[in-house]
């Protein structure tokens, strides 16, 4: 099994300014993994929306408009 390593946005943004620091990797392997973190966050977003979606058909797309209006 391999074992996948996770890496904020921190970390990703250090490999990237800092390519000899504390996570090393090629510029390959950077790239690859800030492509992986792209598909995540878009994968995380299209959940969010799909339930936003369900949320606002049950609500009501008018008062949730109206929530934040109030700022609730």
């Amino acid at each position: 099994m391999i074992k996948q390593e996770y890496f904020t946005d921190e970390e990703l943004i250090e490999m990237v300014q800092n390519p000899l620091g504390e996570h090393a990797k090629s510029t390959h392997e950077i790239g690859k993994l800030i492509r992986e973190r792209f598909v995540q966050k878009e994968n995380s977003r299209c959940h969010l929306q799909q339930r936003l979606n369900v949320a606002a058909e049950h609500i009501g797309h008018q008062m949730i408009t109206d929530l934040i209006e109030e700022g609730c």
